[in-house]
């Protein structure tokens, strides 16, 4: 999983001095790689520290010593500034409600450990460690937390401190609180929701002080075998819950673990479909299809959220030319090939903008789904995306210009 990649504005500094002291250059020549990675376009340039492409794409080397088409060279964008894939902080409030497997009561199969608690925890265990949730960071809280006479606890500010507080993945630390807990109690599932939330809530505020995370995602999951119904706790107002913290910008997946269970699974998509997600059911059936079945579930929610996407620096008193991009990736191997722009996403592959450049400012550069993937598998990889100042391109070469 990538972690960081660098983000050139303006892969122009070669060329800034020539620029400031000719003005705007009037010659047709684009000075950039003729579409086989040499560099040695039209500008008779040097590559610069750009390299090579496989694909015949042309290179996001530096220009060449013409400055060519510049345009407007004083609202250039013409600075370097680095940039991460959007991070990710998964909140999760965990039933271990009686019915997850509470040996001590023998009413029904729906007790037995070994149907959920045991397959369920064991998914929690799998996910948190797996090495692909790496760039997510993610926190766990239980749910009921009980006083010392056993009864569930109804205030949410006791649901907003985790057991395990926000840590990188992936983490050993939550298999070790897992070990610890074992299930009993009710279902007070609105104090939960509401202190999962508030942390959640916490959790966005600091990001959004600090300049590194700008950007971060934070969302709540809710593992859940069972309609809320202890704490004044109601579908409906957990559902309200959930609409407040998606109007805050923090959707809540829900993920049901049951056996034919209508009411459940109606509670989770309400609650879900509320939070701005979707609901997931999980048949606790055959403990062995339930972990798998979990872990997918899982691997899904990691998916949609832990998005290719890389924020625009907006540079003060310059200008970027959204039609002169070029995104090259850099593979752990030292592989290097152009990004192909594709707005539409054809094939899953490519790059897009967050918005089209027509309609106003975009904010980021969002990977397609195939590419995305290709790019997380690989930890050693790097993306390099450069920013021109130029109207045009004359020789045509970067897949990023459109």
């Amino acid at each position: 999983m990538i972690r960081l990649r660098t983000i050139t504005l303006a892969a122009v500094s070669a060329f800034i001095a020539t620029v400031t002291a000719a003005g705007c250059g009037s010659s047709d020549d684009s000075g950039f790689g003729n579409g086989n990675g040499n560099g040695n376009g039209n500008g008779n340039g040097d590559p610069g520290t750009g390299g090579g492409v496989t694909n015949g794409a042309g290179d996001a080397g530096l220009p060449g010593a013409d400055p060519g088409n510049v345009g407007n060279v004083t609202n250039c964008a013409s600075q370097t500034a680095t940039s991460t894939l959007t991070k990710v902080s998964l909140i999760t409030m965990f039933d271990r409600s009686g019915s997850m497997g509470d040996y001590r009561d023998n009413t029904g199969d729906h007790y037995n450990k070994r149907l959920r608690w045991d397959p369920v925890t064991q998914a929690m265990k799998t996910f948190y460690s797996d090495p692909k949730s790496a760039g997510m960071n993610a926190s766990l809280q239980y749910f009921p937390l009980q006083d010392g006479d056993g009864d569930s606890i109804c205030f949410s500010d006791f649901y907003k401190i985790q057991d395990v507080d926000l840590t990188p993945l992936p983490s050993g630390n939550f298999a070790a609180s897992i070990n610890r807990n074992s299930p009993g109690g009710g279902t007070p599932t609105k104090p939960a929701l509401d202190g999962a939330i508030k942390f959640a809530q916490s959790v966005k505020d600091a990001a959004q002080k600090d300049p590194k995370r700008q950007g971060e995602k934070v969302v709540v999951l809710l593992v859940t075998d069972g309609s809320p119904n202890h704490c004044e706790s109601t579908v409906d107002n957990v559902s309200s819950l959930a609409a407040a913290g998606k109007k805050a910008g923090i959707p809540t997946y829900v993920i049901g673990v049951g056996g034919d269970d209508p009411e459940l699974y109606a509670a989770v998509d309400k609650i879900a479909a509320s939070g701005g997600t979707q609901g997931f059911h999980v048949d606790a059936k055959e403990p062995g299809q339930t972990s798998t079945k979990l872990v997918n579930q899982l691997q899904e929610i990691r998916g949609a959220n832990l998005s290719c996407s890389f924020a625009i620096p907006n540079p003060s008193g310059k200008e970027i030319n959204y039609d002169a991009v070029r995104v090259n990736f850099t593979s752990g191997k030292n592989v290097a090939s152009t990004v192909p722009y594709s707005e539409a996403c054809t094939g899953d592959n490519g790059w897009h903008y967050d918005k089209d450049p027509k309609a106003g400012k975009p904010s980021q550069i969002v990977l397609c789904k195939n590419t995305c993937n290709t790019i997380q598998g690989d930890p050693g990889g790097k993306i390099n995306i450069a920013f021109d100042c130029r109207g045009t391109q004359a020789d045509g070469g970067s897949g990023g210009v459109h």
